[in-house]
């Protein structure tokens, strides 16, 4: 009885119907052979010895009610955690599309230079167009505040 009930009443909120009835029914078939496993008949006064597993069951389901409360503050912690992360690799993720954007259209304004007079006079000013297009949107993105901190 020490152990049975206590732990019945501490898991009791997670049992379905059917075992919750044979968590009760194993508690009172476990009440039963104790008491027919008894020496002596009981007495009333014999009923003050279920004090300790009175007081057990009681400490048990606040335990379980102090364990989920902890729970709760631990997964608050980890959500902020989470979220925390997520945020850093988005900035970071962010930072480093912008930086390649940037290095490849260096890199092409630097071939472009290097390769004009082989190309064709007419595409000349929408390849410039488009990489300074490029570059203004870069720079507008860079300078642009946090979407996440923007309400």
């Amino acid at each position: 009885m020490l152990f049975a009930v206590p732990l019945t009443v501490m898991y009791w909120r997670d049992l379905g119907l059917g075992r919750r009835i044979a968590a009760v029914a194993s508690v009172a078939s476990i009440l039963c052979a104790c008491v027919w496993l008894l020496p002596v008949p009981l007495h009333w006064a014999d009923l003050a010895g279920l004090v300790w597993p009175l007081a057990f069951t009681i400490g048990a389901s606040a335990v379980r009610d102090l364990l989920d409360l902890d729970t709760t503050g631990v997964d608050h912690e980890l959500a902020a955690e989470h979220a925390a992360a997520v945020r850093q690799g988005y900035l970071s993720g962010r930072a480093d599309v912008l930086r390649l954007v940037e290095q490849v259209t260096d890199a092409a304004a630097h071939r472009l230079s290097e390769d004009r007079e082989s190309l064709d006079p007419r595409f000349l000013p929408e390849i410039e167009r488009r990489l300074a297009q490029v570059r203004d949107r870069v720079s507008a993105l860079r300078h642009q505040p946090d979407p996440e901190t923007t309400p």
